[in-house]
C-alpha cells in the first residue's frame, strides 16, 4: 500500500512540475514534437499546386491552379496539391507527412478551416487527402476515401494524374457545395 501511495505522489509531482507557471499548460506531447520537427523538413508552397515529382505538365499545373482559384472565389473549399518526389521526401508515414504539410502551409481560410490538401506520390503509389476541420465536420472520412477510390484512383492507375486530381477536386466541390 505504501508503494502505491508513493507512486501516486510521484505521478502528481511529475504532473505539476511539467505545468508552466501554475496553469494547466502541459509541455508538448511527443506527437507535437514530432510534427514540429517534420515541419522543418517540409517544402514551402510555391502555389496551390506543388509538383515536386514532376508528373504534371506546366499547362496541367496552370489549369489546376485556375480551377482551384475559381472554386475558392465561389466560396468553395480551398484546395492545395502536392506531388512528392520519393527521393527527396522525408521517410515517414504518408498520411502524417500530408497532415504536417497541410498544417505548415495553412491550407484554407483560417476562420472557415475549409482547406483540403491532396498529396500524391507516383513512386510510392499513394494518395492521401487531408481535410481541414471545417470540411471534416460535414464530409466524412468514408466520403473522402470514396473520392480517392472511385474518382481519382481509376485515372491514376492509367497514369492520368491531371485528370484524376481535377476529377477529385470537382467531385468533392460538387458534394460540398450543399454543405458549406
Amino acid at each position: 500500500m505504501k508503494k502505491l501511495h508513493l507512486i501516486y505522489i510521484l505521478c502528481l509531482g511529475i504532473f505539476f512540475t511539467s505545468c508552466q507557471n501554475g496553469n494547466s499548460t502541459v509541455t508538448k506531447t511527443k506527437y507535437q514534437q514530432t510534427e514540429d520537427s517534420i515541419k522543418a523538413l517540409l517544402p514551402n508552397p510555391v502555389d496551390y499546386v506543388n509538383d515536386l515529382e514532376r508528373i504534371l505538365t506546366r499547362d496541367e499545373i496552370n489549369s489546376l491552379i485556375s480551377i482551384i482559384d475559381s472554386i475558392k472565389k465561389t466560396d468553395g473549399p480551398q484546395f492545395a496539391i502536392i506531388t512528392w518526389d520519393t527521393s527527396s521526401m522525408p521517410k515517414m508515414d504518408f498520411e502524417l507527412l500530408n497532415l504536417a504539410t497541410a498544417n505548415k502551409w495553412g491550407v484554407g481560410d483560417k476562420d472557415k478551416n475549409n482547406g483540403i490538401l491532396i498529396g500524391v506520390s507516383k513512386g510510392l503509389r499513394k494518395i492521401n487527402i487531408q481535410n481541414g476541420f471545417g470540411i471534416a465536420k460535414v464530409y466524412s472520412n468514408e466520403e473522402t476515401k470514396n473520392i480517392i477510390e472511385q474518382t481519382i484512383k481509376p485515372f491514376l492507375k492509367q497514369g492520368q494524374f491531371y485528370e484524376g486530381l481535377k476529377a477529385g477536386m470537382l467531385k468533392m466541390t460538387e458534394e460540398l457545395r450543399e454543405r458549406i
